[in-house]
């Protein structure tokens, strides 16, 4: 290699050194600025006059509780309010309603206070505001049947139903929410692979399962606002259950919708004749009868 030769002749390294230097030290706000001027400039002065520009984004603002969406927005304020770095540009999206949220007080009615003191508040930190237009019901059902068909194929026989309920319970979703639902739907399957197991009640399962777990209303309850869609509301219920305590045993799921309508039967003296051909009628009747006994 003629270029090490050259080297060891001449005594001389064509080594490159870099020096960096990191400062730990929070800038001041004089400071900060002047380094953005600086960077601004620089790259203004860029070869061939092709200005570059740096473009900053600060994103899922919405993700944030309201304490930091407060610290966040004083320092985008502090730092690029009324600023002009010519070749430095800041991008904000941000939900106008959880910003109002965020930083100013509802009233009693729900409705913040202070609305258009917010309006003249971003007005003067932005010099253009953009405004994205809601999806339409139709965009929205594209964007469930892409992520569906994704995971599930095109050939699934429920999907039509699955997309009329979720957007029941989902009127403007996003889409990190189907996803999340998708995704949920998919792991569900995966546990319920038998083809008894309709993928309809498993949706309905995903989308009423913190109410089913944790809420204190009771299965008939939980299933009024979705009886349209599942007439044969027996099935459903027996399925429920199935999958809110992992009873693979379709006849012992049966057991725990049966005992609330038995329940409810007895307190209200109402006959027990229509469910006397239920499975584990005797042995479920003569437990709550003991069970009230004590």
């Amino acid at each position: 290699n003629w270029k090490n030769v050259f080297t060891l002749l001449t005594q001389k390294s064509d080594d490159t050194i870099t020096e960096q230097f990191t400062s730990s030290e929070e800038p001041s706000v004089m400071e900060f600025k002047n380094w953005m001027h600086a960077i601004s400039s620089h790259l203004g002065k860029a070869k061939g006059n092709k200005i570059k520009r740096i473009i900053i984004v600060f994103d899922n603002m919405d993700r944030l509780p309201s304490e930091k969406v407060m610290q966040l927005w004083s320092a985008i304020y502090t730092f690029f309010a009324g600023s002009e770095f010519e070749n430095i540009w800041t991008i904000i999206p941000y939900d106008y309603m959880h910003l109002c949220d965020a930083i100013y007080e509802s009233g009693e009615d729900g409705k913040i206070k202070d609305s258009d003191k917010f309006k003249r508040f971003i007005n003067k930190t932005f010099p253009v505001v953009y405004t994205v237009p809601q999806p339409v019901i139709t965009d929205y059902n594209k964007l469930f049947n892409k992520y569906f068909e994704d995971a599930f194929g095109t050939e699934e026989h429920d999907q039509k139903h699955i997309c009329q309920v979720f957007m029941l319970f989902h009127v403007n979703p996003n889409p990190r929410t189907v996803i999340s639902f998708v995704n949920e739907l998919v792991a569900m399957r995966l546990q319920w692979p038998a083809t008894g197991c309709r993928l309809q009640n498993i949706a309905l399962f995903v989308l009423k399962k913190d109410g089913l777990l944790y809420g204190n209303n009771s299965l008939e309850e939980n299933l009024k606002d979705v009886s349209s869609f599942y007439p044969d509301q027996e099935a459903v219920r027996t399925q429920l259950c199935q999958f809110a305590y992992g009873l693979h045993d379709k006849s012992l799921a049966g057991e725990l919708p049966l005992r609330r309508l038995l329940s409810a039967a007895i307190k209200s003296g109402d006959s027990l004749a229509r469910f006397v051909e239920q499975p584990h009628f005797i042995s479920v009747l003569e437990n709550i009868l003991a069970t009230e006994a004590t």
